[in-house]
């Protein structure tokens, strides 16, 4: 009786062992997983998937936002002063991947300074120029809105480009 006890301690341990081994088989579904630029891998069930910092987008955060931002484009402006046509250029800021630097906003040779926000647009902050102010946004989407502020009377303006 002593063998047979001794026989079925054992596989009862065998059994024990062997489930928690199984159980204890989750995979980590983001040790494979490299974010770049600070971005931080994160669980969702059984998928991974890179939290990007601002200023980043993409699978693995690899892509500059402000990339598609870069460029000229035609701007066919609605102003409670009135309409224009024009272009304007965005180009890239050197010293910070967050920024853009608008030239020719307001069809008046203004260039104005923007910086890239948590949704993925542009914020153009209060500025001065000559004896005004400019602030506003681009929306990821391409939709240009600001206001220019000069000599007391505010003209507010939109637009659209193509991204």
């Amino acid at each position: 009786m002593k063998k047979i006890t001794a026989n079925f301690l054992g596989l009862a341990l065998l059994t024990s062992v062997s489930l928690f081994s199984l159980s204890s088989c989750d995979q980590d579904p983001c040790k494979d997983t490299t974010c770049l630029n600070s971005g931080t891998p994160t669980e969702d069930g059984e998928e991974c998937f890179c939290l990007c910092p601002t200023g980043y987008e993409g699978t693995d955060c690899g892509t500059l936002v402000r990339a598609k931002f870069i460029g000229t484009f035609n701007a066919s402006e609605v102003c409670t002063s009135g309409n224009d046509t024009y272009s304007i250029t965005i180009n890239s800021v050197a010293s910070d991947d967050k920024k853009v630097q608008i030239v020719n906003l307001y069809n008046a040779g203004i260039s104005v300074n923007g910086e890239v926000n948590s949704d993925g647009g542009i914020t153009i902050a209060n500025q001065a120029f000559g004896t005004g102010t400019i602030s506003g946004t681009i929306s990821s989407a391409g939709a240009v809105s600001y206001t220019v502020t000069a000599g007391g009377a505010s003209d507010g303006c939109s637009f659209t480009i193509t991204l």
